[in-house]
């Protein structure tokens, strides 16, 4: 452009120099400015490859405890039957050091273990009770934040109590089948599976975990603070299962 201006006569030659060495400098600084970026972006990518490859680390002791639990349950399911490869492996598997926060020497079998303990009903465990933000929880009270976040989720948080009901007394027969249970019916007081459920459902209204909602004879749970129910059980696993900050 300013060339053509130039040979238009449109600018003096002086005017021409000056613009010519305003480009030059200016090409010079993009093509420093190129080069440093480029170093830049060159150590942010060797940063970037170890996180990745962490990534593919942080995998591996998920995957090892899948192997282990399964190998467990061909054991338990072989028991008095099993080979003396079965035999080996599992007595290798066992003793490999499960890593943890604080270092507390775990093996994969303390893994295994607190694994099928996070399975089990909460309720059942001993001493089976947390301080959580301030408050006492039980272990139904996890019991039941378990069943709602598995029938719930961000997209759908509303559930129908029916469902709920179904569902927990499907999960707790020993409740159904207790002297508890026998005594409230012959005082024609309901159900006390049902009871439980619903104390446990008061206990997560009063934390701002859910809100339940009756419309038309119908009553619906929602859930408004997923996170908390989530936070809660991490907290639970923590205190019954201390194997570091481990995500299992």
């Amino acid at each position: 452009m300013t060339r053509h201006q130039r040979h238009a006569g449109l600018i003096t030659a002086a005017e021409y120099a000056d613009h010519y060495r305003q480009f030059t400098t200016w090409r010079n600084r993009a093509s420093r400015f190129n080069t440093v970026l480029h170093q830049y972006l060159d150590l942010a990518a060797d940063r970037v490859r170890p996180v990745h490859h962490d990534s593919v680390a942080e995998s591996l002791p998920s995957a090892l405890l899948a192997l282990a639990i399964a190998v467990d349950d061909h054991r338990q399911a072989h028991a008095g039957e099993e080979s003396l490869v079965d035999t080996a492996l599992w007595a290798r598997l066992r003793l490999l050091p499960w890593p943890t926060a604080d270092d507390a020497g775990h093996r994969l079998v303390d893994a295994v273990a607190a694994e099928r303990g996070r399975r089990t009903t909460a309720r059942h465990l001993k001493n089976s009770s947390i301080q959580y933000q301030g408050s006492h929880v039980t272990g139904e009270n996890v019991d039941v934040a378990d069943l709602l976040l598995e029938i719930t989720d961000n997209a759908q948080r509303t559930c129908d109590r029916s469902q709920l009901v179904e569902l927990w007394n499907q999960r707790t027969p020993d409740l159904l089948e207790s002297d508890a249970a026998k005594a409230a019916t012959s005082k024609q007081k309901g159900s006390y599976a049902t009871y439980r459920l619903r104390r446990s459902l008061t206990f997560l209204e009063s934390q701002g975990m859910i809100d339940r909602n009756s419309e038309g004879g119908n009553t619906e749970v929602t859930v408004i603070n997923r996170s908390a129910l989530l936070s809660l059980r991490r907290q639970w696993d923590t205190a019954q299962f201390p194997l570091g900050d481990t995500e299992l």
